[in-house]
This record gives structure tokens, sequence and C-alpha cells, in this order.
């Protein structure tokens, strides 16, 4: 755990990020984030958990749409970039596997990029243990081989335990959470990562996230080779009391 303190706390302390990364390879999978910003938004909260809130991008942004956000991270570094934000957040400093808070005062948790950090299940045990109705994550998987060979060409981008979601994972969640629904992003796009900084690829980009959109949907095989998955992880009324 140190060593993803130290890793973020480094990354954090002179740089920001943009809500929608373009000019990098995110650009390709940039549906991926339209799509979990849609979901949060359509599942209407009152009150919001960011976990991993990183330097406050999403954080801020719903709590300018009127909802009421708790954030937490790890990082302290990325914790003060996130209490410098003009919104009014409630941002705290602490281990997600060890939450200092009760999850039964938010009706929404969210997180980009944070699971495949954990070690275990836990966060989704105490999930369902709670009334949190709506849990959005947006994860990398783990089974296309070139998302695998990038990783392994740079390995001092990321922490020694970080550990993109299988399938298994994905299973796991669906078994505890029926209700609960997946979407992938990047597929044929992938090929385009080289190319995001070459001017009016926009379209481009499009053309193939509508082809990735058709493929993931209607072939399911193909799934496991996303690099970005959308999990809406949902709970019944029934289940929440």
């Amino acid at each position: 755990m140190n060593e993803e303190v130290n890793f973020h706390n480094k990354l954090f302390k002179d740089k920001q990020y943009s809500l929608k990364p373009r000019n990098s390879a995110y650009a390709v999978v940039d549906n991926a984030f339209d799509y979990y910003r849609d979901q949060i938004i359509k599942s209407k909260p009152q009150f919001l958990l960011e976990l991993a809130c990183s330097t406050g991008l999403w954080c801020s942004y719903f709590s300018k749409l009127g909802i009421k956000v708790c954030a937490i991270d790890i990082s302290f570094e990325a914790a003060r970039l996130c209490s410098q934000r003009k919104q009014e957040l409630n941002v705290i400093v602490g281990d997600i596997q060890s939450l200092p808070l009760d999850l039964n005062s938010f009706d929404c948790v969210i997180g980009s990029g944070i699971i495949h950090h954990l070690e275990s299940n836990m966060l989704f045990d105490s999930l369902a243990k709670s009334n949190v109705q709506c849990s959005i994550f947006i994860e990398p998987l783990k089974h296309n081989p070139l998302i695998n060979l990038y990783r392994f060409l740079t390995p001092n981008s990321r922490t020694k335990g970080e550990t993109p979601l299988s399938m298994n994972q994905l299973n796991f969640v669906q078994s505890k959470f029926p209700s609960s629904t997946f979407r992938y992003f990047g597929f044929t796009s992938l090929i385009l990562t080289p190319f995001v900084k070459i001017p009016l690829l926009n379209k481009l980009i499009k053309a193939f996230q509508i082809m990735d959109d058709f493929l993931l949907s209607k072939i399911p095989i193909l799934q496991k080779y996303a690099w970005i998955v959308v999990m809406n992880v949902q709970k019944t009324p029934q289940e929440c009391s």
C-alpha cells in the first residue's frame, strides 16, 4: 500500500488531467468516459461518493450539477489538488479497502480506474451489505494482447500491484449483483492510438467507435478483448432493505 501512496503522490504533485483526455491514447475510448458520465447522471444521485477522486475533475463536475459529493483518495497530493477546486467538496485522505465512511450515507458510489488497484473483492462485499443502490465504475480489462504488450513495455507508468479486471471478476460481480450491466469499449479503435495527435482524426475515431459498439454488442465473445468496461452495479430496492 505504501507503494501506491508514494507512486500517486509523485504523480499528482505537479500533474493535472483533462476530464475527457484528448491527444492521448484514451482519446480512442472517450466515448467510454461519456457513457460513464451519462450513467451517473441517469442514476440521479443526491449523495455521491467518489472513490479514488484523483485531482477532483469528476467530483467537481457532479458538484456543479447540484449533487452533494464526498471524495476519497489514498494520495494526499491528489486530495490537496481536489480540495483547491472552487466547488464545495468533502475530500478525505484514506484507504478504500478500509473505508473511514458509512456507505449507507450515499445512494451512489463511483470510481474511475480504481478497482484494478484493490487487492480483493472486499469493496463489492461492502457494497452488497450496504444500502447503496447504484455503483458505477470504469475499468481496464486484462485480456487484449496489444494492451498487455503496452503494459509490459511501460512498467514505470503504474504500480506493480495494478491488475486489470478479468472476465471472471465481472462474472463474480454479476453473480453478486444480478441486475448489473456492463458495456465494453475499445477494440478496433485501438489501432488508432499511435495517431491520436493527428489533427482532424476525430471523425475516424468516431467511425471506429461505432464499429466497436456494433461488434462488442453483437459478438459477446469479443467483449473480453475490449480495453475498457463500464460497470453499472445495481441493486433493487428490496436488496437494499
